[in-house]
């Protein structure tokens, strides 16, 4: 395996540190952190919306920097059948008896897709582009778990 140069070290640092930051936010607006319901739904809102524009804005930023979008789809059946889900999610708010309720789901639910579709496309990106990189799935995912977990004892005391 070959040392990749002293720049795209320090982009892939960045990156790593970017994606690492987009998923601890992701996670943490699936959490309630106020009982005030309206502070609640703007954080999951907001934060969501900010979170899936992010991951957006990372993918370009790798694709900026030499990266080429040539991925191909090995499942299609995936992504069609969740576009599928999302449009009977769509069509079921004419029978919701709370729609707005039934819309802030629907709504989260497609900011989830849209930034699991960006975020793991990057780290596809990077798997080809960048050969030998360190970033790696499993690291963001558990360091992002420990942080949460921390949070959480910590504000047990």
């Amino acid at each position: 395996m070959e040392t990749l140069p002293i720049s795209h070290q320090k982009f892939l640092k960045t990156i790593n540190s970017q994606l690492f930051i987009v998923l601890l936010l992701m996670v943490a607006c699936f959490f309630t952190w106020s009982e005030n319901v309206a502070i609640t739904r703007a954080i999951k809102v907001v934060g969501r919306m900010g979170v899936m524009f992010s991951s957006i804005l990372i993918y370009q930023k790798i694709i900026r920097y030499g990266s080429i979008n040539s991925l191909t789809y090995k499942n299609i059946f995936s992504p069609i059948l969740y576009m599928t889900y999302l449009t009977l999610g769509f069509i079921s708010f004419s029978w919701s008896t709370n729609p707005g309720f039934s819309a802030l789901q629907w709504f989260m639910t497609f900011q989830s897709f849209v930034f699991a579709y960006f975020f793991v496309k990057s780290l596809k990106i990077l798997d080809i582009y960048f050969e030998g990189h360190t970033i790696r799935l499993y690291h963001l995912l558990g360091n992002t778990v420990f942080i949460l977990q921390l949070v959480f004892v910590i504000g047990m005391w």
